[in-house]
């Protein structure tokens, strides 16, 4: 299991002593967390918005963002298509299996346009 870590940092690592009473415990987490906060706010954001028109029954609408991990996506705006009816129901965007780490492959249950966000997973984790 050793072989497998990899060192993020040169900062020296807590000691049992350091964590013996509740406030050495508390200043130990801020110190965690305030590096994970540097961290976090050094890493680039990786967002892409995308403007689709998706139509009814199930139809396919891909997205290439080129992010190379599992993303995650909502819509942020929803309207009408350009003369047609405004949409009476939200839109329904259903992740299909042949979602790749660079493209995302959505099936669309309900017409309208569409403004999607899609947003690398921080955690690298497929949801």
């Amino acid at each position: 299991m050793a072989r497998g870590r990899r060192q993020v940092s040169q900062a020296t690592s807590i000691h049992d002593d350091e964590v013996k009473t509740p406030s050495g415990i508390a200043a130990a987490l801020r110190d965690v967390m305030s590096r994970l906060s540097d961290l976090e706010s050094d890493a680039p954001e990786q967002t892409a918005e995308f403007e689709r028109d998706v139509s009814a029954g199930g139809a396919t609408v891909k997205l290439y963002h080129g992010f190379g991990k599992p993303v995650r996506y909502w819509v942020t705006y929803w309207t009408r298509v350009p003369g047609g009816a405004y949409p009476t129901t939200a839109p329904i965007l259903v992740a299909q299996a042949d979602s790749t780490d660079n493209e995302l492959s959505l099936k669309s249950y309900v017409a309208g346009r569409a403004i999607i966000r899609v947003e690398a997973n921080p955690a690298g984790i497929e949801l």
